[in-house]
């Protein structure tokens, strides 16, 4: 009989949890990393490297904890993109999840506060030339949206797949944000919508996290190409406003 496999954030959190603890750190709260969660998906997406994300999800979650020491490279890696990205103010005096420009060493990011209707939604998800990644953020939760060309992947870590939606349809989208930020927590949508978004362009194609030595002992964060190949430090690129 097949096992089915929640991917979610909360199996995750769990797994990561119990690694934490082994090792003798404090565990992640209870209430999630769906904003940290969020930028590493936007990051990877944006270096074609999304797999990279699910792979190490689904091998952190299925691997049994007495083989942790097998994956430890890899655990500590994705934990310190997370962690980093949601909990970047215990490192730097000052930072919140809003000062997303600084978490990600860019110039700066397009930030609003969306308040309209479903229809404005879709003017505000328009078919764009260029990859665009959106944070939105309502009801105390960070979900994902990447555009390009005509697809929409909208990426909620409270999905049991672990995996982003794809729709060729900016209705259906729209619908499914409103799900994830709404309907999910049994809360229905106000006609007028009011979901926080930070928008962002990539200039180029290499989009990886800054290296903070405070967070971890290794000194890599861009995985290699090849088992063979050197882990080497990474910084963000410039990113523009849209």
């Amino acid at each position: 009989m097949l096992r089915y496999l929640d991917c979610s954030q909360t199996s995750l959190i769990e797994k990561l949890n119990r690694y934490l603890c082994k090792t003798g750190r404090n565990t992640l709260p209870d209430d999630g990393a769906c904003f940290g969660l969020a930028l590493v998906w936007l990051q990877k997406m944006a270096e074609g490297k999304v797999e990279w994300f699910y792979n190490t999800i689904d091998t952190i979650i299925q691997l049994p904890d007495h083989r942790f020491d097998e994956i430890e490279i890899l655990v500590e890696k994705f934990f310190a993109l997370v962690e980093w990205a949601q909990n970047s103010r215990k490192y730097v005096e000052g930072l919140t999840q809003e000062d997303i420009a600084k978490i990600l060493d860019i110039r700066w990011v397009e930030t609003s506060l969306f308040a309209g209707s479903s229809q404005e939604m879709h003017k505000r998800l328009r078919e764009r030339r260029h990859p665009i990644m959106h944070v939105m953020t309502a009801n105390e939760h960070a979900i994902a949206v990447f555009q390009q060309g005509m697809y929409y992947y909208v990426y909620d870590s409270n999905n049991p797949s672990g995996r982003a939606s794809v729709f060729l349809n900016k209705e259906l989208a729209v619908a499914q944000v409103k799900y994830c930020l709404y309907d999910s927590f049994d809360i229905k949508a106000p006609e007028t919508l009011g979901i926080q978004i930070y928008s962002i362009r990539p200039n180029h194609d290499a989009f990886v996290a800054p290296q903070d030595p405070t967070l971890m002992d290794i000194e890599a964060f861009n995985e290699p190409d090849s088992d063979s190949a050197p882990l080497t430090p990474t910084t963000f690129s410039s990113c523009t406003i849209l």
